[in-house]
């Protein structure tokens, strides 16, 4: 018997197209937003809450993104974040948010 898994992640060309839209909007972030978008394809849904998301990050760690849809915030476990920055694994959680939004209309 075999098993299949379903890729959830967006296209590259979808997220490389939102990534240009975001560095151009936001300047100040276009290293991290390039950094995160290496990153949507390690992005997994959290299977017991539609608001977490795990991230393999660059270095081989998981951190767990949670989202609040409804305030438009998010948080991850990563130092950088507890620095008080916007971490790429938030932006990769975003990018990967966004492209499965646009992907499915």
């Amino acid at each position: 018997m075999s098993t299949s898994t379903i890729d959830l992640s967006p296209s590259f060309q979808t997220i490389s197209g939102l990534a240009r839209t975001w560095a151009v909007q936001h300047p100040e972030l276009s290293a991290r937003i390039a950094r995160a978008v290496a990153l949507v394809s390690n992005v997994l849904p959290g299977d017991r809450s539609p608001d977490v998301y795990f991230v393999e990050g660059s270095a081989g760690r998981q951190y767990m993104v949670r989202v609040n849809r409804r305030d438009r915030t998010s948080a991850c476990t990563c130092p950088d974040h507890g620095k008080g920055n916007h971490c790429k694994h938030r932006i990769a959680c975003a990018l990967f948010e966004k492209g499965r939004e646009i992907e499915v209309l």
